[in-house]
Order: structure tokens, then C-alpha cells, then sequence
């Protein structure tokens, strides 16, 4: 079975050369991640007034599109 975090890495390295069609296939969260650690680094370095506020909500979505892929791959492998 896999786990919540299964094709980051691949989803990674496709994003990596330019692939995004690619990295969104074999992992749909990888764009969601890599923008909530974006954003944390420009809040952390730039202190931004409402960065906390922001990165919360963010951290909420990206939890949710890891959570919904996670149950969407667990559901339909066990169907077929």
C-alpha cells in the first residue's frame, strides 16, 4: 500500500525539467508542497505582515490535496 507521500520524489524530479504535466500524473500534491516551502522561505526572510496567516490556510489546502490524492489512489487501486 502506499503511503501519503508516495511519488514526491518523481513528481519532484519531473518538475525539475520542466515536466509539469508529467509531475501533476505521478504526483498531483508536488506543486502544492514546493509552493507552501516557497512560500514559508519568503516569510521566513522577509517577515511578511500576514505571512503567518497566509502560510496557515496554505498549509490547510496542501494538506487537503495530499489527503484526497492519498484516499483517490487508495480507493481505486482497491478496485480494480
Amino acid at each position: 500500500m502506499d503511503c501519503p507521500g508516495c511519488g514526491f520524489q518523481r513528481g519532484t524530479v519531473a518538475m525539475l525539467k520542466g515536466e509539469v504535466k508529467a509531475s501533476w500524473q505521478v504526483y498531483p500534491p508536488t506543486a502544492f508542497i514546493w509552493f507552501t516551502m516557497l512560500l514559508l522561505c519568503i516569510h521566513l526572510l522577509f517577515k511578511l505582515k500576514h505571512g503567518a496567516t497566509i502560510l496557515k490556510y496554505v498549509y490547510i489546502v496542501t494538506a487537503l490535496v495530499i489527503l484526497i490524492n492519498y484516499f483517490y489512489k487508495f480507493f481505486t487501486n482497491q478496485l480494480i
